[in-house]
C-alpha cells in the first residue's frame, strides 16, 4: 500500500477495481457512517456492501475504538493530513486478524481508509520462524555462498556449531566455504561446480569430505541450487549439507558384504526388471551353471528354464511387480552350459539397485533334496504314528482330505472316512468358503504362501461353530502338490482374552499414534504416544470426538470424504493437519481402518499415525526459497520458465490464447548510479507492488532478472493485452516515488501462436520491448 498518497486519482477509478480493501466514511454526529465499500473489503470482512452503507462504524466494528482506529479517523478528518496506522491485531465478536491502514481525507470531507489484511503474512512469519528454528536444531546445515574466489559465505544456519564453527566465523570473512573443504577433494569439487555452472545445471549433488574446527574429517552429502541473473550468470549458490560419515562407514561394510555374497556357495543371480537380461551372478552360480557373466549377460532366466515360456515367467513374477508379495519361491530346474539339468529352489525378490530395479535370485541346488523327498515318502508310516499320537490336529488335502489324525476328527465330530469325501472348504462357515477355496486351488497348483496362521470358523458335524487356528503350507505330494496343515481348537475364550491382553500391551508401547473410536466416532481409547503428542490428558480425550483436534486447515469436503470412505468399510489413508492442546499445528500421516464383528457389522475405527510436521515444514520452506524472488516477493526466473512451459502446454492442449508482456524499467541504471542501490531496491519493490495491484489473480508476475519483468496472462487476445499494458504503463508513470524519482517503463507485448515454443514467444516479446525502448521508452509495442 502507498505510504505517500497526496492526490485522489485512485478514487477517480471505481474503487471496486482497486485490488486492496477500500472503505469511505462520512462524519455524522460523534460517529462515522459508511458511504462506500469495495468488493475486496467485502471478501476480507465477509460483509455485503449493501448491509453496511449508511450504518455507523461502531455498530459494524464494535472494537474500533478499543484498538485506536477511531481516534486516527477523527484526527485525519480534523487535520486533513494522511496517516498510516498499523492496527496490528484486531478482534471483535465477528472477525479477528492483523490490519494495516492508510487514512486520507477527500476533498468533499469524506474519509477514505485503504488497508491490508496481513493475517496470512503474520502467520507465515511465525511458520518461517519455526522452520528456521527447526533447521538450526536439525542435522542439515544451510549455506548461501557467492560464485567468487574461495566462495565467500553470505548466510549459514546456526547449527554450523555442529562442526565446531560459529556463524560469525563465516560472515566476518574469517573463513570462506573453500577453507572447510578437504584439500584432497577441493580440486574435484571445484571442477564439478564449474562444470554444473557452465552447463546450466541449477541443481546438483556432491559427496566429499570437510574439515571441522578441531581438524577432524567428516563426509557430507551436499545438495546445491544455483540462482542466476537475467544473463544466466550465477548470483549465488544455496547448499544444504548433511553429515553422512556413518553412512560412508556403512558403505565400507556393504562392500565387505558384497565380497561375502560373491564368494557364497549359494547361487545368486540378478536380472533386469524390464528386459529380464542377467546383470550379475556370483562365483557359486558361475561354477554350477557353467556360464561366465560375460557369456550370460545377453541371456534371460527363460533361456536356462526349459519348463517356462517368457509369458509364463513374466506372469510368475507378477506378485513382485505389483508388490502383493515381497518374495516368491519357484521350484524349478536350471540347464547348465553343457546341457545337463539340475533341480533348483529359487527365492526371488525385487529390489532397487542404484537407479534401476532388479530381480535378485538366491537359488538352492535341490538335487539331493529331491532324493531326500523320495526317502521321506518311505517314512510315511512313521509320520502317521507321530501324527496319531499328537494332541494337535494334523491334515493333508488335495481336492479332498487325504489324511486326518484323531485329534482333528475329535475336534469337529466327523470320522476320517467321512472327511475323505469332503473338501476342507465345505466344513467352513459359508462367508469364508470362497476365499479358502481360492487359496486351496492356488496351493494345489504349487503356489507358496507366507507361513501365517488363520483363525477359521468350522461347522462341526453337530452344527456347533468352532474357532480353529490353522497353519498350512504347500508341499510336494506324490506327483503334484498338496496342503499340509495343523489345527488347534481355540474356541476357549480364556486363551483369546490372554492373547488380546498381550496385544494391548504391545500397542501401548509403540511410537505410533493410536486412537480407537466406536462406530459413531466417539473416542474410546488412545495410547500413551497419542497423549504425549497432543498434550491432552487421556480423560480429556475419552468420550470426545476426534474433531477436538481439528486445526481448521481442511475444508468440509475433506472430512466428508474421510467418513464416507471408512463408513463404507474401506481403509482411509491421508495426511491430516491437527492441532494440539497448546494450539500448535502438526501434520499427521494417518491411516483409519474400520473393524467389524463376526457378522461383518461395523463396530469400531482404529486410527494409526505418525507426526511428519518437520518434513512438511522443511519441504514448504525449501520450495518457497527455490521459486520466489527474495527482493520483490514475486516469482523468480526459475519459476517463470516452468510457468511459461505450463502455459504453452495448456495452449497446445486446449487451443487457448495467452499473452506475454515483457516489462523493463527505463533508465534504471541511472537511478542506481544517482541514488544508490538501496533506493534502486526500493524502486524495484514498489514497482512490483504497484504492478501486483493491477494484474488479475490468474496472471503470473515474474522477475525475469535485474529490472526486467514478465507477465503471463491466460485467455488474453492481442488488443486486450495492449490495453492491459497501457493501463500498467500509466499506473507506473503516474505514481509518485519517494525523493521525487520519476519512473517509467517500456513494455513489449506478444500473443501466442500455433506451434509456439518458449524460446519463440520470448524472442518476440524481447524484440517488441527493444522496439519500445528504441522508440523513445515509456511506450507499449506489440510484435
Amino acid at each position: 500500500m502507498s505510504q505517500n498518497i497526496n492526490d485522489l486519482r485512485l478514487y477517480h477509478i471505481p474503487i471496486d477495481f482497486i485490488p486492496i480493501n477500500v472503505v469511505v466514511y462520512k462524519v455524522e454526529g460523534d460517529d462515522f457512517v459508511f458511504v462506500d465499500f469495495n468488493k475486496t473489503a467485502e471478501v476480507t470482512e465477509n460483509i455485503k456492501k449493501e448491509s453496511v452503507i449508511g450504518k455507523q462504524l461502531t455498530d459494524i466494528f464494535p472494537g474500533v475504538k478499543d484498538y485506536g482506529l477511531f481516534e486516527v479517523l477523527q484526527r485525519v478528518y480534523e487535520s486533513g493530513k494522511n496517516e498510516v496506522f498499523d492496527l496490528k491485531f484486531y478482534e471483535d465478536g465477528r472477525i479477528s486478524g492483523w490490519r494495516k491502514n492508510e487514512i486520507i481525507k477527500l476533498p468533499n470531507g469524506d474519509v477514505m481508509a485503504m488497508y491490508e489484511d496481513l493475517t496470512q503474512e503474520k502467520q507465515l512469519e511465525e511458520r518461517v520462524k519455526k522452520l528456521n528454528n527447526f533447521i538450526d536444531n536439525s542435522q542439515t546445515i544451510v549455506f548461501f555462498w557467492l560464485p567468487t574466489e574461495n566462495w565467500p559465505v553470505e548466510y549459514v544456519s546456526n547449527n554450523i556449531g555442529n562442526l565446531g564453527y560459529s556463524v560469525d566465523d563465516f560472515l566476518s570473512k574469517k573463513i570462506d566455504y573453500k577453507d572447510i573443504v578437504h584439500p584432497d577433494d577441493l580440486e574435484r569439487i571445484s571442477e564439478e561446480v564449474a562444470e554444473h555452472t557452465q552447463n546450466k545445471n541449477n541443481k546438483f549433488t556432491q559427496v566429499y569430505r570437510i574439515l571441522t574446527a578441531d581438524g577432524s574429517i567428516r563426509w557430507v552429502d551436499d545438495r546445491t541450487i544455483i540462482e542466476r541473473d537475467s544473463n544466466g550468470n550465477p548470483t549465488y549458490y544455496l547448499g544444504t549439507i548433511v553429515d553422512i560419515t556413518e553412512q560412508k562407514a556403512l558403505e565400507g561394510k556393504l562392500q565387505l558384504l558384497g565380497k561375502l555374497i560373491d564368494n557364497s556357495v549359494h547361487e545368486i543371480y540378478m536380472f533386469d526388471k524390464d528386459n529380464l537380461k542377467f546383470t550379475y551372478l556370483n562365483r557359486g552360480a558361475e561354477k554350477n551353471i557353467g556360464y561366465t557373466l560375460q557369456e550370460i549377460k545377453n541371456m534371460t532366466p527363460v533361456d536356462i528354464k526349459e519348463e517356462y515360456t517368457k509369458q509364463q515367467f513374466v506372469k510368475a513374477l507378477l506378485p513382485l511387480r505389483d508388490a502383493s508379495k515381497d518374495e516368491i519361491t519357484l521350484d524349478t530346474t536350471h540347464q547348465r552350459k553343457d546341457g545337463t539339468f539340475y533341480n533348483v529352489e529359487a527365492h526371488v525378490q525385487l529390489i532397487r539397485v542404484d537407479e534401476s530395479e532388479q530381480f535378485v535370485v538366491i537359488a538352492l541346488d535341490t538335487t539331493e533334496k529331491k532324493k531326500v523327498e523320495l526317502n521321506l515318502k518311505e517314512s510315511e508310516e512313521k509320520f502317521r504314528t507321530i501324527a496319531e499320537n499328537s494332541q494337535m490336529g494334523i491334515f493333508i488335502y488335495r481336492d479332498k482330505f487325504t489324511y486326518v489324525n484323531q485329534a482333528l476328527t475329535s475336534a469337529i465330530g466327523y470320522s476320517a472316512e467321512e472327511l475323505y469325501h469332503i473338501s476342507p472348504w465345505e466344513i467352513l462357515e459359508k462367508s469364508m468358503q470362497d476365499d479358502i477355496k481360492d487359496t486351496m486351488s492356488k496351493r494345489l497348483s504349487g503356489e507358496k504362501f507366507p507361513k501365517e496362521y488363520q483363525d477359521l470358523k468350522f461347522i462341526a458335524k453337530s452344527g456347533e461353530k468352532k474357532i480353529i487356528r490353522v497353519m498350512t503350507e504347500t508341499i510336494k505330494y506324490e506327483d503334484g502338490y498338496a496342503g499340509l496343515g495343523t489345527a488347534v481348537d481355540i474356541t476357549d475364550i480364556t486363551q483369546t482374552k490372554q492373547k488380546l491382553k498381550i496385544l494391548a500391551q504391545a500397542v501401548e508401547q509403540t511410537d505410533e499414534l493410536i486412537m480407537i473410536t466406536d462406530k459413531n466416532g466417539t473416542i474410546t481409547y488412545v495410547n500413551d504416544a497419542y497423549v504425549a503428542q497432543t498434550g491432552y490428558k487421556r480423560n480429556e480425550l475419552i468420550g470426545k470426538r476426534p474433531n477436538i483436534l481439528s486445526s481448521g486447515e481442511h475444508e468440509n469436503g475433506f472430512y466428508k470424504e474421510l467418513w464416507e470412505t471408512i463408513n463404507s468399510g474401506e481403509t482411509y489413508s491421508n495426511t491430516v493437519v491437527n492441532r494440539k492442546k497448546n494450539n500448535q499445528v502438526y501434520y499427521e500421516e494417518k491411516t483409519i481402518t474400520p473393524l467389524c464383528d463376526n457378522n461383518h457389522i461395523l463396530q469400531n475405527f482404529v486410527s494409526t499415525g505418525r507426526d511428519i510436521t518437520s518434513r512438511m515444514n522443511m519441504e514448504e520452506e525449501l520450495h518457497k526459497r527455490a521459486t520466489i524472488d527474495s527482493l520483490t516477493g514475486i516469482f523468480n526466473r526459475y519459476s517463470g520458465n516452468e510457468l511459461i512451459d505450463l502455459e504453452i502446454g495448456k495452449a497446445d492442449r486446449y487451443k487457448n490464447l495467452f499473452s506475454v508482456l515483457m516489462l523493463d524499467i527505463d533508465n534504471f541504471k541511472d537511478i542506481n548510479d544517482r541514488y544508490g542501490h538501496d533506493i534502486g531496491d526500493y524502486v524495484l519493490k514498489r514497482f512490483s507492488e504497484i504492478i501486483s495491484l493491477h494484474i488479475r489473480k490468474s496472471d503470473a508476475f515474474i522477475r525475469w532478472g535485474g529490472e526486467e519483468f514478465i507477465i503471463i496472462s491466460s485467455n488474453l487476445k492481442e488488443q486486450e493485452a495492449i490495453s492491459f499494458a497501457e493501463k500498467l504503463k500509466v499506473a507506473i508513470s503516474s505514481y509518485e516515488f519517494k525523493q521525487g524519482i520519476e519512473v517509467t517503463m517500456s513494455i513489449g507485448v506478444t500473443t501466442s501462436k500455433n506451434e509456439d515454443t518458449k524460446e519463440s514467444i520470448l524472442k518476440r516479446a524481447d524484440i517488441a520491448l527493444y522496439k519500445a525502448k528504441e522508440g523513445g521508452r515509456n511506450r507499449v509495442v506489440c510484435n
